[in-house]
């Protein structure tokens, strides 16, 4: 393999360090950039709504925005002292930039506590609070149910079954954490595990698994391990009730970190690979009552998530491929924020034989939660590296890494 280490500035690298976090979705933002609120007059209701554009990229390499049908998670708590009462795990879908409750209602013990406000259009997004007190509410994407990855499980088995030439890890769209060993091709070395929404374990919603796919490069897989997190305005004023009629902004925030790759040329082949054992974080815990990402403690024999939270080094790490309006080769991943980031880049260019390596940790020992890097990569292999805010416009340069 041909090795290119990436450089520091004095080898004639250039290392931009313009960081910033991500958030894209501010509410105090103007109205003409916030999605038409449908008309309201009868009865009391409220809705969520998401700014344009949003927070999840939508990988045309140009635009970030959410798409239609899109199912984002909610869980719906009461407030107890100084802490929260979970109630339920909910489902919303995005409908041009209002989320829509996915069932008629919510209920708790057999007591319905939030419906949709059935005087309104049905995907106006309005919706009412039945219960008593006040409901205190968390985002986030993508949305994790039973049946969301049971249907995701059925879905590639049934593929598979079909033609078991194709490995079954590069047939499911949700991340690994919950079908055991991840590398294998073979649909029988997988089991499914409850979701920690419904596992009569939900004091998991404070340390929610949040993991990325090594196979991104489905449009879905890619989707699913950019993990997003948010709370309205409203869980810190009291939170909403029965008597709210309010149009409530939502802001999100990206929580991994994202490497995309910039070729000038269609490449042959294109991975990323964890160079030593135990090195290179698969996923985290977030805690979605405040957002916050802690790591796991690794252990080989209890839990799925401890098992698996680390990268194995069998795994090749496959990135979501696009072409942008100027011509250009996009190929992004999703990982979680760490430190002591340890990871290669291998890629073929056409009419070659042997594969190129970045070694990227040469440079970047740490990703940041919500951090974008990106990987120029030229007609001849070489390569520089930049450190950006999403709203940084894609340039050249011809410096080389020799």
């Amino acid at each position: 393999m041909k090795e290119i280490i990436i450089m520091n500035i004095k080898k004639q690298l250039l290392l931009h360090a313009a960081w910033c976090c991500i958030l894209l979705s501010i509410a105090a933002c103007s109205d003409d950039r916030l999605a038409e609120v449908p008309s309201s007059n009868v009865s009391t209701g409220f809705c969520f709504r998401i700014e344009e554009p949003t927070t999840r990229i939508s990988y045309n390499a140009e635009a970030s925005q959410f798409e239609n049908g899109d199912a984002i998670g909610c869980i719906i708590a009461t407030r107890n002292g100084d802490s929260y009462d979970f109630l339920a795990n909910s489902e919303w879908h995005y409908n041009n930039g209002i989320l829509v409750l996915a069932t008629e209602n919510i209920n708790n013990d057999g007591t319905v506590i939030l419906e949709r406000d059935t005087e309104k259009d049905e995907d106006s997004g309005f919706i009412k609070i039945t219960g008593d007190g006040n409901y205190y509410f968390f985002f986030y994407y993508p949305c994790i149910t039973d049946a969301l990855i049971t249907a995701d499980y059925a879905n590639a088995t049934e593929a598979y079954n079909n033609d078991n030439s194709i490995p079954f890890y590069t047939l499911l769209s949700y991340p690994h954490w919950y079908t055991g060993t991840t590398s294998t091709t073979d649909r029988s070395q997988y089991t499914l595990c409850e979701t920690p929404a419904n596992s009569g374990q939900f004091n998991a919603w404070n340390s929610f698994p949040c993991f990325v796919n090594h196979y991104q490069a489905s449009k879905k897989a890619s989707n699913y391990s950019d993990f997003l997190w948010c709370i309205p305005s409203s869980n810190s004023t009291g939170g909403l009730n029965t008597g709210s009629d309010n149009t409530i902004n939502l802001r999100f925030k990206k929580k991994t970190a994202t490497i995309e790759v910039i070729t000038d040329i269609a490449l042959q082949d294109i991975y990323f690979q964890s160079p030593v054992e135990r090195s290179l974080l698969r996923g985290k815990k977030i805690n979605l009552q405040d957002g916050t990402l802690s790591d796991y403690t690794y252990n080989q024999y209890f839990g799925k998530q401890q098992q698996h939270m680390y990268m194995e080094t069998t795994d090749l790490i496959r990135p979501y491929y696009t072409q942008s309006s100027d011509s250009k080769h996009d190929y992004r991943v999703m990982l979680p924020a760490q430190k002591d980031f340890q990871c290669n880049l291998y890629f073929q260019l056409p009419n070659e034989t042997e594969y190129h390596t970045l070694i990227l940790n040469e440079q970047l020992t740490e990703l940041k939660e919500g951090g974008l890097y990106v990987i120029h990569i030229n007609r001849q292999g070489e390569s520089t590296l930049e450190i950006v805010d999403w709203d940084n416009v894609h340039w050249d340069s011809d410096l080389t890494t020799d």
